[in-house]
């Protein structure tokens, strides 16, 4: 409940702060509304260009729309999609207020903001204290005052401390250099895939800025914001990939986006003051559903198949965390069942010994210790270090041993096992 409210309410303090950011983009009222709307919803061409790839292989119509779109959709190439997660949309509301704050001038909350969100994300905090370190250095460059080089400092010593902590520290801890090198992965951004989620935006937001007198400081500033996270998208052909397509999450297509904004309500105005009110809407009706498609098609899709994928806990299983929680328990927690292991330090305050593929070290290791333990009984010093363990009934493992533990909680489905501490010997 916690998750999803904080979810909602980032949705809502995201979309606040756009407003104000779009208010900043475009001065002239009229239309800016609408044009707010299509910031949180707009989006690419990545359906209709698998659409036209079907056409053109042959394949049927509604094949794969998704064959463009990373991790069917899930990698979230426009702005308004991101606010599906609620951690995504804690982050994207603090990259919107270091944005408005360094299109007003406002250093100190531009810089307080993309600190906050170097406190929480690394690949955004790498993304956008570059971002906002290389506008400072463009600024400070033009200006030459005090102030300017101070703020540059500023950002530069976070992005150091940032870099120590991150690359330092962490890496100090074997674990998590295990865990760094299976988050190394080739997650890349194919072009084709970047062209389609930017392409219909920065037609116009090229035609617009064709000639120098049209830039203004805003632009500047998104042109550097879409290069930095540019060449962190595509950071694979310079060195080993690290997940470059976690630096798109909208990031890419919003600079392209905001840019193109004066131009589209330039046209929308032109077009209202001679063709009149209704070819606007006719014309503008038919622009706004080619804009949101990707993201129609997406939210049509998981409305329609993404039962199957969402997570549930049985009352059962409930029961169980209800009851750990209740109790305090804390420690090492072991469940055959991974899903319910990694969920356990959701709901819980245990550690689990087999929680996420990707946030657990040596994962395939210990899933053979744990899958020996529950076939054959087998076991090892990694099992001293278990504090709890959560057997289905209808699925025991080969032996527990009645020395070491004891039942603590049962319900039709399930026992809980905590392990017997031993007494001191008096003396």
């Amino acid at each position: 409940a916690l998750f999803a409210a904080m979810g909602v309410g980032a949705s809502l303090l995201c979309s606040a702060l756009m407003l104000r950011l779009v208010e900043a983009v475009l001065p002239e009222a009229r239309g800016r509304l609408a044009l707010f709307l299509l910031t949180m919803w707009g989006g690419g061409a990545l359906c209709l260009g698998a659409l036209v790839a079907n056409l053109a292989a042959g394949r049927p119509f509604e094949a794969d729309w998704f064959a463009f779109d990373l991790e069917n959709g899930w990698w979230f190439p426009n702005w308004g999609r991101n606010l599906v997660l609620p951690t995504e949309a804690v982050y994207h509301s603090l990259v919107a207020v270091a944005w408005w704050a360094v299109l007003k001038r406002r250093w100190a909350l531009a810089i307080g903001a993309v600190g906050a969100l170097a406190a929480t994300h690394p690949f955004s905090g790498w993304q956008h204290l570059l971002i906002l370190g290389t506008w400072l250095g463009v600024v400070a460059a033009r200006e030459r005052t005090r102030a300017a080089v101070v703020r540059l400092a500023v950002v530069t010593a976070i992005l150091g401390a940032f870099a120590a902590y991150n690359l330092g520290f962490l890496n100090s801890f074997p674990e998590h250099r295990a865990l760094t090198a299976k988050w190394s992965l080739g997650w890349t951004m194919p072009m084709a895939t970047l062209v389609l989620a930017v392409a219909p935006p920065a037609v116009v937001a090229l035609w617009r800025l064709r000639r120098r007198e049209s830039w203004t400081e805003a632009d500047r500033f998104f042109a550097v914001a879409w290069a930095v996270t540019f060449l962190l998208m595509k950071h694979d052909w310079f060195v080993a990939a690290r997940q470059p397509a976690h630096f798109s999450r909208g990031y890419h297509w919003l600079p392209v986006w905001l840019m193109a904004l004066p131009q589209l309500q330039a046209w929308g105005l032109t077009l209202a003051a001679r063709a009149g009110r209704r070819a606007l809407i006719v014309a503008g009706g038919a622009a706004a559903m080619f804009l949101v498609s990707d993201n129609a098609a997406f939210l049509l899709r998981e409305f329609r198949d993404g039962l199957p994928e969402r997570l549930y806990l049985t009352p059962a299983q409930r029961d169980v965390f209800r009851w750990m929680e209740q109790g305090g328990l804390r420690g090492v927690f072991l469940g055959v069942d991974t899903r319910l292991s990694y969920l356990a330090a959701t709901y819980t305050s245990v550690r689990p010994y087999l929680g996420h593929i990707n946030n657990t070290p040596d994962v395939h290791g210990r899933w053979r210790q744990v899958a020996a333990w529950h076939r054959e009984g087998g076991r090892g010093l990694w099992l001293e270090n278990i504090d709890y363990v959560l057997i289905e009934r209808t699925n025991p493992p080969a032996a527990i041993d009645g020395e070491n533990w004891r039942e603590i909680h049962r319900n039709h489905d399930y026992v809980l096992f905590g392990r017997i501490k031993a007494t001191p010997a008096k003396p």
